[in-house]
């Protein structure tokens, strides 16, 4: 760690790229099952196998897809999660997964940042979870380390 504060401040995570084997059927899992939203989209000859931008908030993109990648045998990204604004909403998604066949991989909490969450995969087989609000750091001073 550096001895002197750093000049700036990373404030959160501004969105992720994903490499994708098939960039419509993607799209669809994204949009059709996750409800987020195209912001824009690359064609092919701006970017090899095409790229689509999507968006679940008031920000240009959180998740962009790209195209053409050879469908690995498994992925390399451990997971990333989508926040929802309460408990009931992580149960009515983990529904919604369930009656349009998508099976969760992980139901419940894990100990770091104590939230409960869902998991499952994406048409690459990324691992990606629903989890309600994180928890502020300043609630979990009494959670062992």
């Amino acid at each position: 760690m550096p001895e002197s504060p750093l000049p700036f401040h990373v404030r959160k995570i501004g969105h992720v790229v994903l490499n994708v084997s098939d960039l419509e059927a993607a799209t669809r899992f994204y949009t059709g099952l996750l409800g987020l939203q195209v912001s824009d989209r690359y064609n092919e000859s701006m970017v090899p196998g095409g790229m689509v931008f999507l968006r679940c908030n008031t920000d240009h993109h959180g998740v962009a897809l790209v195209g053409g990648a050879p469908r690995p045998g498994h992925s390399t990204l451990n997971h990333f999660a989508f926040e929802v604004g309460t408990l009931d909403e992580v149960f009515r998604a983990r529904a919604w997964l369930r009656k349009n066949g998508v099976p969760i991989h992980f139901e419940g909490r894990r100990r770091a940042g104590c939230q409960i969450a869902v998991e499952f995969k994406d048409p690459d087989g990324n691992t990606l979870e629903i989890t309600d609000v994180e928890h502020d750091m300043a609630d979990l001073a009494h959670v062992e380390r």
